[in-house]
């Protein structure tokens, strides 16, 4: 709170998970505070909020529809190459190793494209944590792993691999895996979604 005070900020942004550490009297006493709702809200939501907030409405609109132009241009390729194939998004994170719903990691493959999902949204608010033992009720005919940087997250992903259980699952499934660095997979935010765009059509190209 001093540090704020010293940078005099014209305007701060956070969301609820915030109000959990500082007083928003307190915040707004330094300068016009913003609590931006994180779920109740899509990625799409936040940036129009922010956006709003700093009178930049109109050239927000303009990035999402250029935006969405181009998603509907990479759904039209997906499509022709890989059909209706589903696709499961996994993550090393911390040593965990979880899957994603369609917020985070998984929002561009099945929000924004509409690509199948190897196993129920509606059951995962964000993230849901696995165990090897329920990989074959996860991974889908296209499995994206993505792998944080620290040392258990990757050995984990060697557990994995190594297991009877993703073994069987090849064994039965001939199964596209592509691993991933976390950056920008995880992220929830407009840039993020535009490089994963990117990512994504050079995964499929």
């Amino acid at each position: 709170m001093q540090r704020l005070s010293q940078i005099r900020p014209d305007v701060i942004f956070c969301t609820p998970y915030e109000m959990n550490f500082y007083d928003l009297d307190e915040l707004r006493r330094i300068a016009p505070t913003e609590v931006i709702p994180w779920m109740e809200m899509d990625w799409k939501g936040h940036l129009r909020t922010l956006a709003d907030c700093l009178g930049a409405g109109r050239k927000a609109e303009k990035w999402i529809s250029r935006f969405e132009f181009r998603a509907d241009s990479t759904e039209k390729n997906i499509r022709q190459l890989i059909g209706y194939t589903s696709v499961s998004v996994l993550h090393f994170i911390r040593g965990e190793l979880v899957v994603y719903g369609d917020r985070n990691g998984g929002s561009v493959f099945f929000h924004e494209l509409g690509i199948r999902s190897s196993y129920p949204l509606e059951d995962i608010t964000v993230y849901q944590k696995l165990n090897e033992d329920e990989i074959q009720k996860y991974a889908g005919d296209i499995t994206v792993i993505c792998v944080d940087n620290d040392s258990r997250s990757k050995k984990r992903l060697n557990q994995l691999l190594a297991s009877p259980e993703w073994k069987d699952f090849n064994d039965h499934h001939d199964t596209r895996m592509y691993i991933c660095k976390d950056d920008p997979w995880v992220d929830y935010c407009a840039l993020s979604h535009a490089s994963i765009l990117n990512r994504i059509n050079m995964m499929f190209g």
